[in-house]
This record gives structure tokens, C-alpha cells and sequence, in this order.
């Protein structure tokens, strides 16, 4: 049958449809081509976190002729995978990226280039997973290398200018036959560039080829807060799988790590309480819950709100537990003395600046920082340089401790000095590879001090650099009198009780008590002493303690005598 004219023409009018929209597949098809091949920049594989920046090194388009995208086709491809390798962590996707131009780089024809946009405004460092496939006889640093630059709306947050950090240098690393950690920039020696970014801005961070051979997996920014392991060793076996590619695409919502503050490693004296302040990354994690544990409860307790208490002089692995994931944190207690760890002080000169430490004590510095003691921040200063200096510390001194280690010519001696009041109490001299303590025993100054470290090494040549960490002092006297024999308890094990509690009253009255001379302490469940005092117990068993000063919240009173601690928590309302 003949088709109608009305059929005829919708089929007509089906068929110019048909052909146009071929038509507009195949300009679609050759535009995408066109992009494939003639766009620098493409941004999949570019992934955020909350604090960080990750993608793998072929998430932007390269020159086939210097650069080549390594698989499991590549013949030598398990052997520069798996080579030495101790991770078991293989390349993201089981690709990485291999620059095979010539030596030093060809100029523009070996750039890769990354747009990316802050997520978070912030102190940004950058590492690349790196692996250098070695051949026999080559040098352990032949294949380490490539040049960078940043380009965008940043400052330099590291020694380096920020002009610097806009032109092209190199970046290197370690990775021998296995996957390391590049993190240097080549004229800083050993120090590392970090970019101070903002958010919504975005920044073109571009890479050149430079060792003939050279393997890079991923690259990854991240905020220094993190604190992730950027050693030489592997950097995808240092960190939670969270930092690597295709880690933010699933995990955002999962406890990656759990990181205790700086002020969380030290109790001065018994029967002092502080809580442990912690953070828990990433902050989008859905469930923070975590348990907290003491390796020995006889010497501190720790609750369920991370508040410890110190029974007693010795040492005692606080451990947090996340519920998700049982990700753990351990940080060793010391009961008895003072700690300054130095951990969040960042200098780039050595010019005088002030820092406020663990212990709330403001110290004058004229050190620099570095990451290689530790793989913690520690402090370095030269010869015949004051360093580390202190006035007016309270509690007097017993003794005094400080870790050391040489910076380069280990074959050295160097001298070190410590000074209390302006006077020294304690000279070392070491020569040596490798760690070493830095004792002063017997100090034993009463009142208010001040404390110095010196480098005194007498050399006219070289700067003899010295690097610091974990200064430590006891108090003066004995802390630990009555301790050892002591009766630790809460007031309801012992039958005292407190009363009003709740308070409204601005009183609290304590009953129960043995006669005895006691220290009383008073903390908020932040860890902060909001009040004490020595009181005597003779003719009444009922001590009496006026807290008008304390606002509403909950609070800890802790009672010390030479022969029982007692504490229990009490509210005022």
C-alpha cells in the first residue's frame, strides 16, 4: 500500500531529524578529540577533602613522546613496581606516570600542567609518591627528580620567597627501586615549600620533566596541620588511604586518623588533672566517638571524656580508640615533669621571635624548625647561638633533659651549655652520629628561674648546627612524697562526701576527712586549675571552700595529703 502523503512526510521529517542529529554526534565526537588532544589542563582525576588536594600525575594531559603512562602491559612494569618494594601498596589504578625525555628537561615540551581550586584556606605542602627504577651501577639519586612551579593568587608559608616558588625548580626525593616520598625543593637542601592558599581560588601547579626515568603515582597537597608522614619512605604506606586517589570519593565520611594535641604529654605534679585535646580527621567523618584507656591506672587515670589524672610519678600510655574504624592515638604520660615539645614552633631565620609552649610559658627563640629528628618538628641553632631561652619559670627546678642530635659534619664535636639564672649548671660535649640526651641532674634552684640552651661549640669555620627536641625539667623537691604508699580513692570509696552538690551557694563543704595537712586543687573538665590552696584538718573533719569565683559548669576537686589523693567531681549551678 502506498504511503499517505501526511505518513510520507513524517517519515521525511523523521529522517532530516535522524541526519541532524548524526550530524550533531559527530561534531560532538570530533570537538571531544579535539579536546583530547589540543587541551593542556583536563581536571578528572582531581580530587578534594575538607584539607587537601590529591590526583593521580596523569589526571592532566602530556606529551607522548616525554612523558608515557605506565600499566601492567609494560614489560618492566612489576619490576619498577615491585622491586624492593616493602608497602605491598601498588600505584594507584594500577598506572603511574614515566618521564622518558631527555635529561634536564626540554623546556615547555615536557610540562604537565593541574588547575585545581582551594578547598579550604590554609598552609598547603606538597609531596609526590615517587619511585626511581634504578639500572646497575646507577647513582642512588639519578632518577629522583622533576621541576615545579605554582602559578595563582598564593605567599609562600615556608623560608622560600614567594617570587621563588612561582619560577621552576626542582623537587626531589627518595624511592631507590621502590616507591618513596619526594617532598624537597633543590635549593633548600632539605627544607620543603609550602603555599599558603585560599579558598575558592584556583591555583595551576605545573611539573616538568627533569630525571630521564623518573615514576611518579600521585600528587598530593595537604594542609601542614595534618601532619601526615612525608619521610622518605613510602608516602602512600605512611597514610591512611584516605590522602590517596579515589580515597575522597568513598571515605569522606570514615575516621582516617586521630591526632592528640601538643599539650598532651606531660602532668607536673600529682594529683593534677588535664584533658586531652585531640583532633579527628577528616572533619566530615560522620561518627567521632572514641573510648580512651591507661596502660597503668596506679599511675594516671584517664575517663571516659579524656580527662586524666596523675596518681603518681612514672610513666603511662594514654590510647584513644575511634568506635569507627578502631583507629587508635598513644601518647606516653609523664607524671612528675615538664615538657616542651616544640612541636607547633615554625621559624625560617634565626632571629629572635617570641613562642608560647606546652606549659604556657613564653619562650624566646632563635632557632630554626626541620622535620628530620623523630619525624617530629625539632629545632636546630649554630655555634656560639642561644637558642632556647625562658624567664621567670615557676615550681623551681630539679633536673633538666633535652634530645640532640648533629646536623651535618657528625665527625664534629660540638659543646652544649645549659644555664640557669645566668648561670651554667651543665656542660656536653659530643661527637657522633645518631641521637643523644643532653642531663643536667642535681639542679636544684628553688623559685621562680629562667632557663637557656646554648650551643657553645668554639669552631671558626663551618656552623656546627646542633638540632633539639622534648625539653624536659622536674620540678623542685620531691614530688612524689607520700606518694608511693599513698591511698588513691574518690571521696564516696573513702567515705567522704561534698556537699551542697549541686551548688548554688558559692560554698562547698567536704566531710569525712582524716586529720592531716592537705593540698586542695580544683580544675575544669577543660584541665584548667581554677583554684588551690593548704588547708589543715585537726579539731573538725570538714573542710569548707568558697567557689563565688566559679561560673556554672562541672569541676573536679582533688585533695593530696602525704598519705591518700582523693577526688570527685562536683556542679555548680
Amino acid at each position: 500500500m502506498r504511503p499517505s502523503f501526511s505518513n510520507l512526510g513524517l517519515r521525511n521529517l523523521q529522517n532530516n531529524r535522524g541526519m541532524k542529529k548524526k550530524s550533531t554526534l559527530l561534531f560532538t565526537l570530533l570537538l571531544g578529540l579535539f579536546i583530547i588532544f589540543f587541551a593542556d589542563i583536563t581536571a578528572s582525576g582531581i580530587e578534594y577533602g575538607d584539607n587537601f588536594i590529591v590526583f593521580e600525575a596523569e589526571a592532566a594531559s602530556f606529551s607522548s613522546s616525554h612523558w608515557k603512562l605506565r600499566t601492567p602491559s609494560y614489560a618492566d612494569y612489576e619490576r619498577y613496581v615491585s622491586s624492593g618494594s616493602q608497602s605491598g601498596i601498588a600505584p594507584v589504578n594500577d598506572t603511574y606516570l614515566q618521564y622518558t625525555g631527555p635529561w634536564q628537561g626540554d623546556g615547555e615540551n615536557s610540562k604537565i600542567e593541574y588547575k585545581f581550586t582551594c578547598p579550604s584556606t590554609g598552609d598547603y605542602q606538597l609531596a609526590m609518591r615517587l619511585h626511581q627504577p634504578l639500572e646497575a651501577g646507577e647513582k642512588g639519586d639519578a632518577k629522583n627528580d622533576f621541576f615545579v612551579k605554582m602559578a595563582g593568587d598564593f605567599t609562600s608559608a615556608s623560608k622560600f620567597a614567594t617570587d621563588d616558588l612561582t619560577h621552576k625548580h626542582k623537587f626531589w626525593g627518595r624511592g631507590i627501586n621502590q616507591w618513596g616520598t619526594a617532598q624537597y625543593l633543590e635549593h633548600g637542601g632539605s627544607d620543603i615549600p609550602v603555599y599558603r592558599l585560599t579558598e575558592g581560588k584556583e591555583y595551576t601547579f605545573t611539573m616538568y620533566g627533569r630525571s630521564t626515568g623518573a615514576c611518579v603515582d600521585y600528587i598530593l597537597f595537604f594542609k601542614t596541620a595534618l601532619k601526615l608522614g612525608v619521610t622518605n619512605k613510602d608516602l602512600a604506606q605512611q597514610n591512611p588511604e584516605l590522602y590517596r586517589p579515589n580515597g575522597p570519593a568513598t571515605l569522606l565520611n570514615n575516621v582516617a586518623k586521630i591526632m592528640f594535641d601538643k599539650s598532651s604529654t606531660y602532668l607536673s605534679q600529682v594529683g593534677e588533672t588535664k584533658s586531652i585535646a585531640y583532633k579527628i580527621f577528616p572533619t566530615t567523618a560522620t561518627d567521632k566517638s572514641i573510648t580512651w584507656t591507661s596502660s597503668d591506672e596506679d599511675v594516671v587515670t584517664v575517663d571516659e571524656n579524656g580527662m586524666m589524672t596523675a596518681i603518681a610519678i612514672g610513666q603511662a600510655s594514654i590510647t584513644a580508640t575511634t568506635t569507627d574504624g578502631n583507629i587508635t592515638a598513644t601518647n606516653q604520660m609523664e607524671v612528675g615533669k615538664y615538657i616542651e615539645t616544640f612541636e607547633d614552633y615554625i621559624s625560617y631565620n634565626l632571629t629572635a621571635n617570641k613562642f608560647m609552649g606546652d606549659n604556657g610559658i613564653e619562650w624566646t627563640m632563635r632557632a630554626q624548625n626541620t622535620i628530620r629528628m623523630n619525624t617530629t618538628n625539632a629545632i636546630q641553632f649554630n655555634k656560639n647561638m642561644t637558642g632556647i631561652k625562658a624567664e621567670k619559670i615557676t615550681g623551681g627546678i630539679g633536673s633538666f633533659s633535652i634530645q640532640c642530635k648533629h646536623l651535618y659534619l657528625d665527625d664534629s664535636a660540638r659543646t652544649l651549655e645549659l644555664l640557669i639564672n645566668g648561670n651554667v649548671v651543665g656542660t656536653k660535649t659530643f661527637t657522633g652520629t645518631g641521637n643523644y640526651n643532653f642531663t643536667v641532674e642535681d639542679i636544684n634552684v628553688e623559685g621562680n628561674f629562667s632557663l637557656l640552651v646554648k650551643n657553645a661549640t668554639v669552631a671558626e669555620t663551618k656552623s656546627y648546627t646542633v638540632m633539639f627536641d622534648n625539653l624536659t625539667w622536674t620540678p623542685y623537691g620531691d614530688q612524689s612524697i607520700g606518694v608511693d604508699d599513698a591511698i588513691v580513692a574518690t571521696f564516696a570509696e573513702m567515705g567522704v562526701s561534698i556537699s551542697p552538690n549541686p551548688s548554688s551557694t558559692g560554698v562547698i563543704r567536704v566531710s569525712g576527712l582524716n586529720a592531716g595537712n592537705y593540698a586542695a586543687h580544683v580544675y575544669s573538665m577543660s584541665g584548667a586549675l581554677v583554684h588551690n590552696n593548704m588547708f589543715d584538718v585537726l579539731g573538725s573533719d570538714t573542710a569548707v571552700f568558697n567557689i563565688k569565683n566559679l561560673s556554672k559548669g562541672v569541676y573536679l576537686i582533688v585533695l593530696k595529703s602525704n598519705d591518700a589523693v582523693l577526688k570527685s567531681k562536683f556542679v555548680v549551678n
